[in-house]
């Protein structure tokens, strides 16, 4: 077919080109609103500006279309292909985008609020400064994917992989807002999240090993079991944040501001917290073996059945600390101070306890070795 019987049919008020060859037309500008485009092929075409509102174009190749702001809003465009797609500022709203390929498909500001993008293959995918608010990603693959300075508030990426994907852009203006999106499950192995704010959002049980994550902002975020292996929290701000059962081995909390947070049965063994303000702190039954604690402020922080073995605790302040039941098998707690600690059925078998300060002197009596408590 060619244009003009493209138009002639449009004015007739025939819009079904179902399985129609459209390889490599001029169709910009045309009002394609509502047309059944299911299994078209439209190969290197040019939809530049045009009109594919509510289109019907299951299973359609776009590929290599030069498509700059034309509109897909409320299409079903389920296993279509965009691959290398020219997408500029393209309005996709709340269309249904499953299982579609978008690979190396360049969506620059591209608009795709509410969309539907469950198992679509964003693989290398230019998304910078795309609106993605409240679209569904779950499952997507998005590895090597760049949503730099694109907006993900209130998205779902349930088991997105972005591995290695770039998600913050330099300028710290325009701060990724990622505010009530969800991430459960999704890798973000490696990612780029400088100064986001992830207010409210969700990344339960999702992995994001060696995440670049300074200067963000965690304000009544759930990273419950998250996978933060390698990860410095220098300068992140953790206000209400939920981090039962994070694994962080060797992770970087030194000087952070972990009042009143709940760590219970985290995994920090390794993990540098030295002079880390955990007032409050619930850390009750965490794996903190070998840690860095030494100067860390842990009034009244629970660490009931932690595991402290071979924790360095030198001058922390321990004042009304519970650890009942807690291992401190071979910690060095050189200048630890242990006033009102509560201590019960604790372990301090080979721990440097001499220069402990206020430690009860039954525990004293217990644990040290006799030459020195003459």
């Amino acid at each position: 077919m060619t244009r003009e019987e493209i138009v002639a049919a449009l004015q007739r008020k025939e819009r079904d080109l179902s399985g129609r060859n459209l390889t490599g037309l001029d169709l910009s500008a045309l009002d394609l609103s509502g047309a059944n485009l299911t299994g078209a092929i439209l190969h290197r075409a040019d939809l530049t500006g045009a009109d594919l509102t509510g289109v019907q174009a299951q299973g359609a190749d776009f590929s290599e279309v030069r498509a700059k702001g034309a509109l897909f809003c409320q299409g079903n465009l389920r296993e279509a292909s965009f691959r290398e797609a020219r997408l500029e500022r393209a309005v996709f709203r709340e269309a249904d985008l499953t299982g579609a390929d978008f690979l190396r498909a360049d969506l620059l500001s591209a608009n795709l609020s509410e969309a539907v993008l469950r198992n679509a293959d964003l693989r290398s995918a230019f998304l910078k400064e795309g609106n993605l608010s409240g679209a569904n990603l779950t499952h997507a693959d998005a590895r090597s994917a760049s949503f730099r300075n694109a907006i993900l508030e209130h998205a779902i990426l349930v088991g997105t992989d972005l591995e290695a994907d770039s998600l913050m852009g330099r300028d710290d203006v325009n701060r990724k807002i990622l505010a009530g999106a969800d991430f459960r499950g999704a890798n973000l192995t490696g990612s780029d999240l400088r100064s986001a704010r992830l207010r409210q959002a969700y990344f339960n049980e999702a992995i994001l090993s060696h995440a670049n994550l300074t200067g963000t902002q965690w304000e009544g975020t759930v990273f419950e079991g998250a996978d933060l292996t390698g990860c410095d929290f220098s300068d992140v701000r953790f206000a209400g944040a939920v981090l039962q059962r994070i694994v962080c081995p060797r992770g970087n909390f030194a000087n952070v501001d972990l009042s009143g947070m709940d760590l219970r049965h985290a995994r920090l063994s390794g993990a540098n917290l030295a002079r880390a303000n955990l007032r409050d702190a619930i850390l009750s039954f965490a794996d903190l073996r070998r840690a860095n604690l030494s100067g860390a402020l842990l009034t009244n922080a629970d660490l009931g059945g932690a595991d402290l073995s071979g924790a360095f605790l030198n001058n922390a302040d321990l004042f009304g600390a519970n650890l009942a039941a807690a291992l401190l098998d071979g910690a060095t707690l050189d200048g630890a101070d242990f006033a009102e600690a509560s201590l019960e059925k604790a372990s301090f078998t080979d721990a440097k306890l001499d220069r402990a300060k206020h430690l009860p002197w039954r525990i004293r009596q217990r644990w040290l070795p006799r030459w020195i408590r003459r």
